[in-house]
């Protein structure tokens, strides 16, 4: 790009940053309000929010810009094609907890009262790691619970029990390139209600003690995620002895899974190439025939990268 299309490109950036900056989700932050979102993500993020303490590191919004806008069209698609759906309710979910009450104001992506299901859409870079999930990730097992208890108390499933609503996240692939998402779904669990009001209740304790609480997302994800940053994991360390976060774990599983499935994959290339040799033709699918490919010499600098080193151990 020459200076000119830099400065538009810069100007487009900015633009999306002060935009999410000044969605509806961003002025809770500011205005500290909690959200069903913030529960069980990170309790130190949502302790400094209550504490009135304001993120100054810059962070990207381009992701959740692109979520936002995705997730919008989405609901809106979807209820074109199913008028009974409702969407973007506004409710609120109460909790008790054992010494206080909480209000909790929600804003639900999708509610089926027909089927009793309470749907929340997720934008994602790619399907692959979501649909190896035994289960969803802690804050959006709450999320989603809150949102079916919440919609429940308000009348919003005047048909069902509140054993037999579902709760269910919808994946979707912010690339484009998988054309059909990952659904899971599964019956309203209260033992979630619980395990979300006394994750509340840990966080509020620590603010009131003046305290730090827990820091559960993996530091990398901090770093690019949250404005609190250098105040809170900027000096931690990045050395771990054992590997114990279950996505991490996962991540390695299917990075040796991959690995394996490309060594069959050039072995059988090999061996159909060996029979090949000489044919040409069609099928009703393929074309095949030979190229050459001339060889040639090259000099150049190739810049130093980062490669993943993943050995079995013995």
């Amino acid at each position: 790009m020459d200076e000119f299309e830099q400065v538009v490109a810069l100007s487009v950036r900015d633009a999306v940053n002060t935009y999410s900056t000044s969605t509806e989700r961003a002025e809770q932050d500011k205005k500290f309000i909690v959200g069903p979102s913030a529960i069980g993500y990170c309790s130190e993020r949502l302790r400094r929010l209550l504490d009135r303490q304001v993120p100054t590191d810059h962070v990207e919004w381009n992701k959740a810009f692109i979520g936002t806008f995705l997730g919008d069209g989405l609901e809106k698609a979807w209820q074109k094609a199913n008028p009974h759906l409702l969407i973007q309710s506004e409710f609120k979910v109460t909790l008790e907890g054992d010494t206080r009450t909480y209000e909790i104001p929600c804003h639900a992506d999708v509610i089926d009262p027909i089927e009793g299901i309470v749907w929340d859409f997720k934008v994602k870079d790619g399907l692959q790691y979501i649909s190896r999930q035994q289960a969803a990730d802690q804050g959006y097992q709450f999320q989603r619970n809150l949102y079916a208890l919440g919609a429940h108390q308000s009348g919003l499933f005047p048909n069902h029990a509140l054993e037999d609503i579902r709760v269910g996240n919808i994946y979707y692939d912010r690339s484009g390139k998988e054309a059909v998402p990952h659904v899971q779904v599964e019956p309203f669990d209260l033992e979630n209600i619980r395990q979300a009001i006394w994750w509340l209740e840990e966080v509020v304790d620590a603010f009131l003690r003046g305290e730090e609480a827990e820091k559960e997302p993996p530091r990398q994800v901090c770093e690019t995620t949250c404005g609190f940053f250098t105040k809170c994991r900027a000096f931690d360390t990045d050395v771990e002895g054992v590997i114990r976060n279950t996505k991490h774990l996962d991540a390695i599983d299917m990075y040796v899974e991959a690995g394996e499935l490309e060594r069959k994959a050039r072995k059988m290339k090999t061996e159909a190439k060996v029979i090949l040799q000489g044919v040409e033709g069609h099928t009703p699918t393929h074309t095949l025939r030979w190229k050459v490919i001339n060889g040639y010499d090259v000099s150049y600098h190739k810049d130093d990268e980062l490669r993943i080193s993943l050995t079995k151990r013995r």
